[in-house]
């Protein structure tokens, strides 16, 4: 299905987290993280067709944030490109 969210636990083969991130499209994903919190937050970030970036905590199903374009744009651009990053120097 279009716009879909999917983690997958691929050593057990099942979906751990599925939610519809998009109206059309995903084009495309980031995210940093990992088990321990010193490696930063849980999130992924993604951008779509329909012109949104939404940023995504696993634990929850709506987007923590969600930049949508405004509905008086006759043309809605799509997001090729996000980029997540920890924050360090």
């Amino acid at each position: 299905m279009k716009g879909m969210l999917n983690i997958y636990d691929i050593e057990r083969g099942v979906s751990k987290y599925s939610v519809q991130a998009h109206a059309q499209m995903g084009n495309t994903i980031d995210g940093i993280g990992s088990k321990g919190a010193e490696f930063g937050a849980p999130e992924l970030v993604t951008g779509g067709a329909d012109g949104c970036v939404r940023v995504w905590d696993p634990r929850q199903q709506a987007p923590v944030v969600s930049l949508e374009p405004s509905e008086s744009e006759p043309i809605k651009p799509d997001c090729w490109s996000v980029a997540f990053g920890n924050g360090y120097n």
